[in-house]
């Protein structure tokens, strides 16, 4: 039994099938739903017959977040106002590119969501920095 909050998932062998994809669940309260990424094959970055286990843009959210956990360990980084808007403004190209696929605007392809998922990392990574550093009250700017 895994809890996650106050959602408990029982994983058993009934509820996962295997397929080229990966291990997708058959349930919609089954873990893939936790890990709120869809998954799709054609969206999946892949080597040889093995897919990512999460689609493109989250394996350039979790290389992004990584990357952004390390440079921030290794050089002491001083929050200004434009590195506030750069916060802000590095997400909005994840917005768009997943906006406008959806929408049916036009088609995205697996290194677009890729980098777009890394700059939205950055940006999210800056912003909580920021707003952790405003929590316990030391001066941003």
């Amino acid at each position: 039994m895994i809890s996650i909050s106050s959602l408990s998932i029982r994983l058993s062998k009934r509820n996962i099938i295997n397929n080229p994809g990966g291990l997708q669940f058959k349930s919609s309260s089954s873990l893939k739903s936790v890990l709120l990424c869809h998954r799709l094959p054609e969206r999946t970055f892949r080597i040889g017959k093995w897919y990512f286990p999460v689609c493109s843009r989250c394996t350039g959210l979790y290389v992004g977040t990584f990357s952004f956990c390390v440079c921030t360990n290794l050089v002491n980084i001083y929050y200004t106002p434009e590195l506030l808007l750069m916060g802000i403004l590095l997400p909005l190209p994840t917005f768009l590119d997943a906006i406008t696929q959806y929408t049916g605007y036009r088609e995205s392809n697996n290194l677009l969501r890729f980098s777009t998922g890394v700059m939205a990392a950055v940006g999210l990574g800056i912003l909580v920095n920021v707003l952790k550093l405003m929590l316990v009250n030391l001066e941003v700017f």
